[in-house]
């Protein structure tokens, strides 16, 4: 894929998130809706055009340009070894490098946790010393890991959020306007379920990416969570029927 069209899909992506459609571009640069889907769908496009159009949707080119990148390599990080028994070691330092991932800045987690500077600046410290995070002067940071973080199949953090964060997670009515809880048993044949993992493994990948996308295209998100889980399993297990 040329990048041109890799460009065009990355602000198309942009311009769904913000509502903008291709009439909305046909007017504001009196063109036909034709016209403005073939510069999409070709990736022909002056700059002037590509100017205009970031200009109307609010999207800075640079930005853009990153998304484009992120699309492509799809942003996953692997944790090395040593970093993953330092954060399973240290709990303290895995929440707050998780806030640094929402975007919070170091004195807003002060803020919001109660934070002292001295216990702010010591997990700054250890997050950098483990090469997982920049810490620069004023108390700037930037995060060396990609936002979405796979874990080893061992991987003992994976130990943590199953026993400590599924747990916390299901714990609530889902009751809130953006909350959504399913539950459901269905017989299916190994090669349908094995469909169904696939496709619930892009429905993650795609959920990751786009918060992560609106993210840096200015949007205004809120940390969410998605859990779900696929296994042979019988109601009369739980009801002790036996």
């Amino acid at each position: 894929m040329s990048q041109s069209i890799e460009l065009m899909n990355a602000l198309k992506k942009l311009l769904k998130m913000k509502g903008i459609v291709y009439q909305d571009l046909a007017r504001a640069l009196e063109l036909s809706l034709p016209s403005v889907k073939r510069l999409f769908s070709t990736g022909d496009i002056s700059l002037s055009r590509l100017d205009k159009i970031c200009e109307l949707s609010g999207i800075q080119f640079s930005d853009l340009l990153k998304l484009m990148e992120l699309n492509k390599t799809k942003g996953h990080s692997l944790l090395t070894v040593e970093q993953e028994e330092f954060l399973f070691a240290n709990p303290k330092a895995m929440a707050y490098l998780e806030l640094l991932f929402l975007d919070l800045t170091p004195q807003k987690i002060q803020e919001e946790y109660q934070l002292t500077i001295s216990q702010s600046h010591k997990l700054l410290g250890s997050l950098d010393h483990h090469g997982l995070i920049e810490w620069l002067p004023g108390d700037k940071v930037r995060v060396k890991a990609s936002d979405m973080i796979k874990l080893r199949p061992d991987s003992k953090i994976g130990a943590i959020l199953r026993d400590k964060g599924v747990k916390s997670f299901l714990n609530n009515d889902f009751k809130s306007e953006i909350s959504y809880q399913e539950f459901m048993t269905f017989k299916a044949s190994k090669e349908s379920v094995k469909k169904l993992n696939s496709k619930l493994r892009t429905l993650f990948l795609e959920c990751a990416q786009e918060g992560i996308m609106e993210a840096q295209a200015g949007l205004e998100v809120e940390a969410m969570a998605l859990y779900t889980g696929v296994r042979p399993w019988r109601l009369a297990e739980v009801l002790g029927l036996k």
